[in-house]
């Protein structure tokens, strides 16, 4: 015990502060890892998207293709893609489902007419 007039801190104050800034710097690391793992996630949905939207411009440009699946160049290898041509209850109007997937197990699937 300190005697009276000697100033600090005694061990016990110290250890719980210790014990609390800890818990602190734990729950920040944890909120850290989380968000990266979501804006991972976000990007390769966000590109899905994008390839998705570029493959449904190409039919409309040219037409579907002859082949039905492949999978992208580039920087974007990492994604397959999947078409699938559907008849609709309207004479000349034709819906596209396009897949695409990505880390084996995740996919995104675009709707279009043409």
């Amino acid at each position: 015990m300190p005697e009276k007039g000697e100033k600090g801190f005694t061990l016990l104050e110290v250890m719980i502060s210790l014990a609390i800034l800890a818990g602190a710097v734990v729950t920040l690391v944890a909120a850290f890892n989380y968000h990266l793992k979501v804006a991972s996630e976000t990007s390769d949905l966000v590109a899905a998207s994008i390839l998705g939207r570029f493959k449904a411009e190409e039919v409309s440009l040219y037409g579907p293709p002859g082949i039905m699946n492949g999978s992208f160049e580039g920087d974007f290898q990492a994604f397959t893609w999947e078409m699938q041509p559907l008849d609709t209850e309207l004479p000349g109007l034709k819906r596209l489902d396009i897949r695409i997937g990505w880390d084996a197990s995740k996919s995104l699937t675009l709707h279009t007419f043409y």
